[in-house]
């Protein structure tokens, strides 16, 4: 009788050298199991951001060279990095969840690189999972929910702090955010889906304003 096949996910990472697709080996060592976002200012300054196999962030830098993984401190007990954004080489964001606990849904988990280490910027404690981000006046604008998953959420601000601010529901059902982007004169979108009411089934959401 065979044994049952059991399948770990990996890491992929691929380059388009304007031929074909060439796959890019990840660097022994850097403990990856989901790739989640790419960055790159340059063609030698590029970030990958994710997640270990046991739940903590993790970032991958490429020098033009060779993919190297850079350590990501953070306060919790498990955490991810589910999106990425750079100005330069020494202001790059990334965003996710960090869970402080064995009972936490997840409170927002921001982190800054000023061209040398990684660290963790305080967010307001009533934010939470955090799943898209976007360059915004020096700082960014980053989308979610708050911590007690009642609300979806904008998260604003540059190295030197951050607020946060609740999106508008209907019928007061909040929303369902998936991504966020800003134009260069400052308009921020926001993406995603309506929540369900009595009435109404969900449907997409787009809403557009400024912060």
């Amino acid at each position: 009788m065979g044994g049952r096949l059991v399948q770990r996910s990996r890491p992929l990472l691929r380059h388009w050298d304007g031929t074909v697709w060439n796959a890019v080996p990840v660097p022994a060592g850097a403990d990856v199991m989901n790739l989640m976002a790419i960055e790159a200012t340059s063609a030698d300054d590029v970030w990958v951001t994710g997640f270990s196999d046991t739940d903590q962030p993790r970032a991958l830098h490429y020098d033009g060279t060779a993919w190297t993984p850079a350590a990501v401190p953070f306060t919790g007990v498990n955490g991810e990095l589910y999106d990425i954004a750079a100005y330069a080489p020494d202001d790059v964001w990334a965003v996710g969840r960090t869970l402080l606990d064995d009972k936490d849904w997840g409170h927002s988990l921001v982190m800054h690189y000023d061209g040398t280490s990684w660290r963790q910027l305080a967010a307001p404690a009533g934010a939470g999972q955090l799943v898209s981000v976007a360059k915004k006046g020096g700082g960014i604008v980053a989308v979610g929910q708050d911590a007690d998953r009642t609300e979806s959420i904008t998260l604003k601000g540059t190295a030197a702090g951050l607020s946060m601010r609740a999106l508008p529901s209907a019928d007061g059902v909040p929303p369902y955010v998936d991504a966020v982007d800003v134009t260069p004169g400052g308009t921020v979108t926001v993406a995603g889906m309506t929540g369900a009411t009595d009435t109404a089934p969900p449907g997409p959401l787009v809403l557009t304003g400024t912060l």
